[in-house]
């Protein structure tokens, strides 16, 4: 039996409009951030990516993929169950990911809360024009420990709109 997936954007889900992208800053924003659960295994990243809106191909955008174990944004606005997306199983159960405004969650705000005991899983400079999407090969996805968190952030020289994205198994 297949692992089931899970994921989520950089802001709420779809609907009746498309998903809003959030600017980017000149100074590091966090754009996701993910709780695992203090009982049950960890989580492991199947995909992630970032794209831009961009007109003019200028400085690059830095994205980061971090697992951490503190330091957690503090000024999210929470993921529900209902903004999880259930990838390869509509009947999976719910994500055991935390959910909560200092757990897991989008941002929108530009004041960066320092991470602890940081483990970069990639970093890249990706054009404002452009994107990235990368999936992980099997048997070697990154994983995040229980009671850990991770985290997506970028870097704008000039700022932009991004959408992006995790997947990931339990």
């Amino acid at each position: 039996m297949a692992a089931k997936t899970y994921g989520v954007l950089n802001g709420d889900v779809p609907g009746a409009a498309a998903a809003a992208p959030i600017a980017t800053s000149t100074v590091i924003k966090t754009h996701i951030q993910l709780a695992t659960n203090t009982t049950t295994p960890a989580i492991r990243f199947v995909e992630w990516w970032a794209e831009f809106d961009g007109s003019t191909a200028a400085t690059p955008v830095k994205v980061e993929l971090l697992r951490y174990t503190g330091g957690n944004q503090t000024t999210l606005t929470a993921y529900t169950a209902a903004m999880i997306t259930k990838f390869n199983d509509p009947n999976a159960p719910a994500s055991s990911i935390q959910l909560g405004t200092t757990l897991s969650g989008f941002s929108n705000n530009t004041t960066e809360i320092t991470p602890t005991t940081v483990v970069s899983l990639e970093t890249h400079f990706v054009p404002p024009t452009s994107g990235i999407y990368i999936q992980f090969p099997l048997g070697r996805e990154p994983e995040v420990q229980v009671s850990a968190f991770a985290r997506v952030r970028m870097t704008a020289g000039a700022s932009v709109n991004a959408y992006a994205g995790l997947v990931w198994e339990e």
